[in-house]
């Protein structure tokens, strides 16, 4: 018991000792009391013990946002105090971070690959991370421009328009554009103006490049041809790769069958031969830094008055496929070059308007014919080769007359697929035909038919194929179904007995997948407004999982774009106050199926304007055409910098000259 008195009366001496000694001490040092055993220690660690770092989490570690979209707040759960809370890197421009709550608030304003984020918080006990996972998709497209021929002219669209787009280069082809101009301009585009360009050859055509940077349209180019002259039709007919361009001019006159390159001899108004009235010819453009320059001139081999080779166009990388709708040939075979002994005089000439494509290919700077194809059950006005296209070894032929009442499609040839054997039961249903190389071989891979075809349906009107070739949509715009939703299976609506045709003339488009060398159904796409003679399916283009649709017939006078899940107006209900304005639909690809997405209109829409005549898309960017608008002005006008036109404020001076709107997602 002493020595427990002892050792309490010890501590107590030496405590007072100690606080003696911290009195007169005037270091302000810390000053420790170490107690058992000796060790380091220090006051942020005894401050550290007292308290411990927050924790912050939030719903879910990965969010899906969607571009020009306001977002719902985002709130994290914050165990602990925090004195800071910080994000690493910056957050997706349009998206603010709370350095005091953690929430994330905003609306993105740009496209976004899934990137992973790190929130810490911190307080003077340490601190903790978690990490989210944000993407931004680019669903909604917006007008960005409009596009004008700087010497627009009434009617220049009349007869053939066409249009396409690769990356950040448009093309537009106007056959009825009349200048006698045989040369290419480039800025300063000086006298090409209404007033003051060359207006003595009606008909000639010419095609305008337009180039975009930023988010700025100018014109780049206007193309004419060396032997230029009046009804040539040239650009009847435009495609777009990269820095090359084929324009056809389906009425060209020339009795020439080979291919020329530079220096073009004789290639003259005056010195070509005009014997072959209305043969065709395309033309190729390549483009060097900004300067375009003609590369080639094509002809078929077996050139024939009246087969309007050039009336289609399509080009990928080094390989160009053009179509002759109305060549004779019945043999419902292919031929690869050199095909020896092949040329107008010794070709089968027994089905007249029957069709025909051609296969050129570059090598270095120079084209030679690779193959020219034919539907394997050929017959006369059947159209073939009315629309192509061409992605890599893939070549899609539309032949929207075919008669045949088939509505399966075949991956095989077979005796149903000759002139003898097909069914002939419902004319004008349509058809559409994939080819396909292997080596130096072309050859028949598929026949698509509609499901539900059906007489005078012109399935093949317009097509396209994806980047890769394994998907192809298909238009028939003289559809007759009066259904309003997708189909992304097919059921009894989907049969030429069970289908509702209640709308004439509202129109349809079909999406069609390959896997491996099979072709399939996929999905049947109609517009959630759609009435009898809208014309969906005039005009249809893919790229990605998205796909454009135009309706030329639409009659809404509605001047603004709406997106999913705003409501269309239904059928009956809409403004149809703008007869044959005309609308463009998007549509996407979800996990689950095919889904509609967006409602374009032109900002100025009018009655007649025919928007969505044309539609294109790569990428993020959409252009639809209005072949019917009556905007005299000759400017391009970028959302960048000046207002959209309207009704009220565009020139209606010249009737049909025809303009482009830009849409970007």
């Amino acid at each position: 018991m002493k020595n427990v008195h002892f050792r309490v009366l010890w501590f107590s001496v030496l405590c007072q000792s100690l606080l003696l000694g911290c009195l007169q001490n005037h270091d302000s040092g810390h000053f420790m009391v170490l107690l058992g055993n000796p060790t380091s220690v220090t006051i942020e660690d005894l401050s550290k013990s007292a308290g411990t770092p927050p924790t912050l989490t939030y719903a879910t570690s990965s969010f899906q946002f969607v571009k020009n979209i306001p977002i719902s707040t985002i709130q994290p759960t914050i165990t602990g105090s925090t004195t800071s809370l910080s994000v690493s890197p910056a957050l997706p421009s349009g998206l603010s971070f709370d350095s005091t709550t953690g929430e994330i608030t905003g609306m993105p304003t740009s496209k976004l690959a899934a990137t992973s984020y790190t929130i810490t918080a911190s307080n003077s006990s340490g601190s903790s991370s978690y990490s989210i996972q944000i993407s931004v998709d680019a669903l909604n497209a917006e007008w960005e421009s409009f596009l004008k021929a700087p010497n627009p002219d009434i009617s220049d669209p009349t007869g053939g328009f066409d249009l396409d787009l690769s990356g950040d280069t448009l093309v537009m082809g106007m056959c009825g554009e009349d200048s006698a101009q045989t040369g290419i301009i480039q800025s300063p585009f000086t006298g090409l103006t209404s007033a003051g360009d060359d207006d003595s050859a009606n008909g000639a055509g010419a095609a305008y490049v337009f180039r975009r940077s930023g988010t700025t349209w100018t014109l780049e180019a206007y193309l004419k041809t060396p032997n230029m002259e009046t009804n040539d039709q040239f650009g009847c007919s435009v495609a777009i790769s990269g820095d090359t361009i084929v324009v056809g001019a389906r009425a060209e006159d020339s009795g020439n069958s080979a291919i020329l390159h530079s220096p073009f001899a004789g290639l003259t108004p005056a010195g070509d031969d005009d014997t072959v009235l209305s043969a065709g010819a395309a033309y190729v453009y390549r483009r060097t830094g900004s300067t375009w320059a003609l590369e080639a001139y094509l002809k078929a081999p077996n050139i024939d008055a009246g087969d309007q080779f050039g009336a289609s166009v399509s080009i990928s990388g080094d390989r160009i496929a053009v179509g002759a709708v109305q060549e004779r040939g019945g043999l419902g075979t292919i031929l690869q070059a050199p095909a020896p002994g092949f040329s107008g005089a010794t070709d089968n000439d027994t089905a007249a308007t029957s069709g025909a494509v051609y296969i050129f290919e570059r090598t270095g700077t120079t084209w030679t014919w690779d193959a020219y194809i034919k539907a394997p059950n050929v017959e006369t006005g059947d159209t073939f080769g009315g629309r192509i296209q061409i992605r890599g070894d893939t070549l899609l032929v539309g032949a929207a007359n075919e008669d045949s009442g088939n509505t399966t499609i075949l991956n095989s040839l077979g005796p149903s697929l000759t002139t003898a054997g097909d069914d002939d039961s419902l004319p004008t249903s349509g058809a559409v035909y994939v080819f396909r190389k292997t080596g130096a071989t072309w050859a028949f891979e598929s026949y698509l038919k509609a499901p539900n075809a059906d007489n005078g349906d012109q399935f093949g009107v317009c097509l396209d194929l994806s980047e890769d070739g394994n998907i192809a949509v298909v238009g028939a715009y003289n559809e007759d179904s009066a259904q309003t939703t997708i189909s992304n299976s097919l059921g009894a609506n989907l049969t030429t007995a069970g289908d509702d045709d209640s709308a004439l003339a509202s129109g349809a488009v079909y999406v069609f997948r390959r896997t491996g060398s099979t072709w399939a159904f996929e999905a049947y796409l109609k517009s959630p407004n759609i009435e009898a003679n809208d014309s969906f399916g005039r005009s249809v283009a893919i790229s990605g999982d998205t796909i454009v649709v135009g309706a030329i017939g639409e009659d809404s006078s509605q001047t603004a774009v709406l997106h999913s899940p705003a409501i269309v107006p239904a059928p009956g209900v809409d403004d149809d106050s703008a007869s044959n304005a005309g609308a463009a639909y998007v549509f996407r690809k979800l996990s689950s199926g095919w889904a509609f997405q967006s409602y374009l209109k032109a900002p100025n829409a009018e009655v007649s304007d025919a928007f969505g005549i044309l539609v294109c898309i790569d990428g993020d960017l959409m252009a639809v055409a209005a072949q019917n608008d009556d905007d005299g002005l000759g400017m391009i006008l970028n959302k960048s910098v000046n207002s959209p036109p309207t009704p009220s404020t565009d020139n209606d001076s010249v009737s049909n000259s025809g303009a482009v709107h830009i849409f970007y997602k």
